[in-house]
Formats: C-alpha cells, sequence, structure tokens
C-alpha cells in the first residue's frame, strides 16, 4: 500500500509538472518552459563555442479571424498549428507557444548563419495549406523574425527583444521572415511611440481625408474623387498614408480607421450631393474589411443615416487583398454590390490574381495601376501592358481608370487607347475638401476645354 500510494503520489507530481510546463490548448511548451529552456540554451552555447538562434513567430490578421468567426475557431487554428510547426523543425529544436497567436522556435547548435532562415522558410510553406475550420478553408500567413546567439544578444532577454524587433520588420516590408539588423533597431521603437500617437489621433480628429480628382479622358468634366486619409501629426507636419498604415497594420487598428474614414467619407460625399454636386467618391477597403462579415451592413447604415444614393459611393480593393481569403472576400464583395456601391479593382497588374478570380469578382471598374502609367509614353512594354489591359476591360464591360496620370501626353495617348478616366497629378494632388470644390470650379472653367483638345 505505501509503494502504491507513492507510485500516485508521483505520477500526479508528474502530470502537475508537465501542466505547468505545457500549453493547454497546443500541447506545446509553454512560456515558462520556454525562457527557461532558452537560458540553459545560451548557457551551453557559450560553454562549447556554439551557436544558436531564436524564431519569434506572429500570425498575421489573426484578431481579425478571431473577430469574424469567433475564438473557438481561432482556438481550431492554434491547435492544428502546432503539429505543422512542430514537422518544421528538428527534433531536437525547441517549440513553445508564449501566447495568443506568438509561437517561438529555439535552435540549438546552428550550424550556419543561414540555417535559421531555412528553418522560416520552411515554416512559412508548411503555412501555405489552408486549415479547416468549422467547414472554411482558411489560410493564415505568419511573420518571422530571427536573432542569432551570440551575434545578435548574450543572453535570454536582449535575444527575445531583437527577435521581436525583426518579427515587426517582418511585418512592416511584408517579408514573411527577417534576421534582426541593428540598424533598424531605432524604427521598433519609433513604431511603439507611433501606435501610441494613432490610438489618440484616432479620437481626437487628426487623422484628416483629401481628395484627388477623377475626369472623364473624353469629354474632361470631374466626375469624382478618390478619398485618402492623412495624418496631421503634432510636430511632424502632414504625413501620407506609406508613413503610418503598415503601424496601423500591425497594431490591429484598421478596423478602426477604416471606420473613422468611411464615415467621414460619407458624411462629405452626402453635403456634396444634397449641395447638387454630382461628385462619386471612393474609398480604399483593407483585407481586415473584407473579413468582415459585418462590413456590407455598416456601410449600408451610414448610406441610409446620410440619405446617400448607394451609386455615389465606390469602395477599392486591391487583387493582394482579395487573395486574402477569396472566397470569404467574394461573399462580403457580392454583398456589397447588391446594396448599389460600385466595386472597383486597384493597382491592377500588381497582384497575384488570376483571370478566373476576376472574372467571378462583382466589379464595374479596374484602375490600372500608375506603375505602367508613369512611364506610358517611353516605355513599349508598359504601352503594351496599358492597352492590353483596357481591351481585355472593355470587353468584360468594365470601366477603366488610369492612375497617376502627370502628363498631357499620357492623358491623350490614354484618350486614344479606349480608358474612361484619368487620375494623377496632370489634374491635381489630393486636395482638403474646401480645396476641392475651388479646383473643381476653376477646372471647369478652363483646365476642362484644354484637356479635351489634348484627347484625340
Amino acid at each position: 500500500m505505501v509503494l502504491l500510494g507513492f507510485a500516485l503520489v508521483s505520477a500526479r507530481a508528474g502530470h502537475l509538472s508537465s501542466q505547468a510546463n505545457s500549453d493547454d490548448l497546443t500541447g506545446l511548451a509553454n512560456r515558462r518552459a520556454f525562457l527557461r529552456r532558452l537560458e540553459r540554451a545560451i548557457a551551453d552555447a557559450a560553454r562549447h563555442d556554439r551557436a544558436a538562434a531564436l524564431l519569434m513567430i506572429d500570425l498575421d490578421h489573426f484578431k481579425e479571424l478571431n473577430d469574424t468567426l469567433g475564438h473557438p475557431a481561432g482556438d481550431q487554428l492554434l491547435a492544428q498549428l502546432g503539429p505543422r510547426l512542430r514537422d518544421a523543425i528538428r527534433e531536437a529544436d525547441m517549440l513553445a507557444r508564449l501566447g495568443g497567436d506568438e509561437f517561438a522556435v529555439l535552435l540549438t547548435d546552428v550550424a550556419d548563419r543561414d540555417a535559421a532562415a531555412r528553418v522560416a522558410a520552411r515554416i512559412q510553406t508548411a503555412l501555405e495549406r489552408p486549415f479547416a475550420l468549422d467547414g472554411l478553408a482558411v489560410r493564415v500567413g505568419a511573420s518571422i523574425g530571427i536573432a542569432r546567439y551570440p551575434k545578435h544578444g548574450a543572453d535570454g532577454p536582449s535575444l527575445r527583444r531583437r527577435a521581436d524587433v525583426a518579427m515587426y520588420e517582418a511585418k512592416r516590408k511584408r517579408t514573411g521572415s527577417a534576421t534582426y539588423d541593428a540598424e533598424r533597431d531605432g524604427h521598433s521603437r519609433d513604431r511603439l511611440a507611433l501606435v501610441n500617437e494613432l490610438c489618440d489621433a484616432l479620437c481626437t480628429d487628426q487623422l484628416v481625408l483629401h481628395y484627388q480628382p477623377k475626369a472623364c479622358l473624353h469629354t474632361g468634366r470631374a466626375t469624382g474623387v478618390e478619398a485618402l486619409v492623412r495624418w496631421q501629426r503634432p510636430q511632424h507636419g502632414l504625413l501620407s498614408p506609406d508613413a503610418f498604415l503598415p503601424v496601423v497594420e500591425q497594431a490591429g487598428l484598421m478596423r478602426q480607421l477604416t471606420t473613422h474614414v468611411l464615415e467621414a467619407t460619407v458624411a462629405q460625399v452626402a453635403r456634396w450631393h444634397h449641395e447638387g454636386r454630382g461628385l462619386t467618391v471612393a474609398l480604399n477597403v483593407s483585407a481586415t474589411d473584407l473579413m468582415d462579415a459585418a462590413f456590407p451592413d455598416h456601410v449600408a447604415e451610414l448610406l441610409r443615416r446620410h440619405r446617400l444614393p448607394a451609386e455615389l459611393l465606390q469602395l477599392e480593393v486591391t487583387e493582394n487583398t482579395i487573395m486574402t481569403d477569396p472566397e470569404r472576400a467574394l461573399d462580403v464583395l457580392a454583398r456589397l454590390s447588391e446594396t448599389g456601391i460600385g466595386l472597383s479593382l486597384d493597382d491592377y497588374g500588381t497582384g497575384y490574381s488570376s483571370l478566373a478570380y476576376i472574372k467571378r469578382l462583382p466589379i464595374r471598374e479596374l484602375k490600372i495601376d500608375r506603375s505602367f502609367v508613369f512611364n506610358l509614353d517611353t516605355d513599349a512594354q508598359d504601352a503594351t501592358i496599358v492597352r492590353s489591359t483596357i481591351e481585355l476591360a472593355n470587353r468584360l464591360d468594365l470601366r477603366v481608370v488610369a492612375e497617376g496620370v502627370e502628363t498631357s501626353a499620357s492623358w491623350s495617348t490614354l484618350g486614344g487607347m479606349g480608358a474612361a478616366q484619368a487620375q494623377g497629378y496632370y489634374l491635381s494632388a489630393p486636395l482638403p475638401a474646401e480645396r476641392l470644390e475651388a479646383w473643381i470650379e476653376e477646372w471647369e472653367r478652363c483646365g476642362r476645354a484644354a484637356a479635351t483638345t489634348a484627347t484625340p
């Protein structure tokens, strides 16, 4: 009896020890166990003059998945993720879930400086297959930061911090993985400060809208505008989206930003409509919006509240945004289209979607990316791409808008190719609402006639 009691106590102690060191959801090592192992691995590497590496892994858009499908679906994904990650590393390496959607891999006895990058590539490959969640095939990406011992840190805390810096750099550049670079470390500190400032900016009207006009290539008439967000950052002046949108995405603030910009845009175009200005307003939407099943209802409610005809609002999506989860995006786009809102495929030619997907999209407009328009008159290949794109769109009964039109020569060439509208600095830079109204009056009086003369 004594021996049996001792065995039971020992088994229970072992079970409790296992619970204390493993993650309940995934069965992987937890943060506590990982940190202890990291310190031992560094001490061992120092004793034997070996290298080690730390990979910090953070899932992309996991918050949006939780918000859209619910936390049980998020837990399902995390539980399926462990075996995928385990298969991508060596048996001797340690994989842990540190919390939320954050994982870590400890590589011991690293043979060469590229070994960690090869593991990161295998992890990315393992994530390419979709996960089955409640009957849905869901794809999820990850950003991976790499820090090596002893090159990037001599102890656990410094190695973790620098792998974290590299991970945020991978998110910012959308490269999938990145190795720590001391020159980029300051940008990570800036990022943390930016997140706090952006939260304040969303509540204090620091984010403002400018509007870039579009005009008909055949009549010269100003037909609409694109709403573009700017940040009037204190002590820094007016910042373009490139300066802060990557941080908005990383910090999970995209939904709040879209809500702010959408409400301000609809309110402005409603004012123009009630004043008798027949302008359509286009607005970019993100992958976060297209994963949100409630987004079409929110847009429809805004239109009702402001008594705005749906056809005066256009939403622009990119190929890459749609390819985040094509089936879910198609469903959301179909519901938006049913309200009468115009849908536009933005930056056409820079993404990875196929013609099969474009055929299925409920879009009415295709926007040719500025990178093909900028050198239209001097680059024969760009001219061929633009011409074939216009021909394809016309056959699909899609209106073509060319972005980045900066010269009268480009304006004339595009008109001759059959494009419908142009947008770019040849017309105007993005302007605040009050300056845009003055520009329209001046354009209709003087600029429109000159532009029409330039078009064949």
